[in-house]
């Protein structure tokens, strides 16, 4: 028997606009992350130089939000912890320009700039983008080199995913007429990439995932997925999802049923499970 509609591994970008989307439906959902939930300003690391809490590491003892992938010519850098990348990402939104859906593989295949634009609008609005109100040193140094190029039209404010209002004042959710958290107007400290600690970064835990909790989605935190076998070979009648423990050598096992599987745990996650998985498990399914 079933016991979810659908489990989503992964709680990033992916992965939590899944779980809404599909609690808006009506299934029932999990969402299986990894990484820890960060709910508390000393949750998070004040510096880098903090590996524990900033460093995903757990065989050493480092379980912060931060994960680096070593490949043979590149680090990937991804984001670990219930909201994934967004704990971590610069929380800049900006619209591709028109060239980039006319370049490339993109050209001729669709009007994609159009076909695009609602959803664009409707990410900002869900995160909460708006345009950066102040004028940094940085901002103000770009420009003065942008005028010195001749090329000041080209310098505008960034569209971000943060709450500004007043700084440090807390006031109830500004976004989903009250059904969302409480949100802390931005304090400028600059320590978007090392978790907000001072509540005013529109992470994923606060928009989809809050929401999707709302309607009954459940989340299930420090769980590693590292097996999804079908039920029947073609896993139309369902498929167990087997995971462990994340913060542990030792780590105790489990596991659960559902019809339908979202791999949401981004590229250095997905794409390593399911290479893993296509000659075991799932090498009857079509992947």
């Amino acid at each position: 028997m079933n016991q979810y509609d659908y489990v989503i591994i992964g709680s990033g970008f992916g992965g939590s606009v899944s779980a809404l989307r599909l609690s808006e439906k009506g299934y029932k959902v999990l969402v299986i992350e990894k990484g820890k939930w960060f709910n508390q300003a000393e949750d998070f690391p004040k510096t880098n130089w903090n590996l524990r809490k900033w460093m995903w590491l757990p065989g050493l003892g480092l379980q912060g939000l931060f994960k680096m992938t070593l490949y043979r010519h590149v680090v990937a850098l991804s984001g670990v912890g219930v909201g994934g990348g967004s704990l971590v990402y610069a929380n800049t939104l900006p619209v591709p320009k028109s060239e980039f859906f006319n370049s490339g593989h993109w050209k001729g295949l669709s009007d994609w700039e159009n076909d695009l634009k609602p959803y664009y609008e409707l990410a900002k609005k869900m995160l909460g983008a708006e345009r950066h109100p102040y004028m940094s040193r940085n901002d103000k140094a770009m420009l003065q080199m942008a005028n010195e190029m001749g090329s000041d039209v080209t310098f505008e404010k960034t569209d971000v995913a943060v709450h500004f209002g007043k700084i440090g004042m807390t006031v109830p959710d500004p976004y989903f007429d009250g059904k969302g958290p409480d949100r802390t107007g931005c304090n400028l400290c600059g320590g978007c990439m090392l978790g907000c600690r001072y509540n005013a970064k529109n992470t994923l835990d606060k928009n989809y995932l809050y929401l999707a909790q709302q309607l009954g989605a459940q989340i299930l935190a420090e769980k590693e997925v590292y097996d999804v076998v079908p039920v029947q070979d073609d896993g139309s009648t369902g498929y167990t999802i087997h995971f462990k423990d994340s913060l542990s050598w030792f780590s105790a096992k489990g596991k659960i049923n559902a019809k339908g599987v979202i791999f949401a745990g981004g590229v250095t996650g997905t794409v390593r499970l399911l290479l893993k998985l296509k000659t075991s498990s799932l090498k009857t399914c079509q992947i």
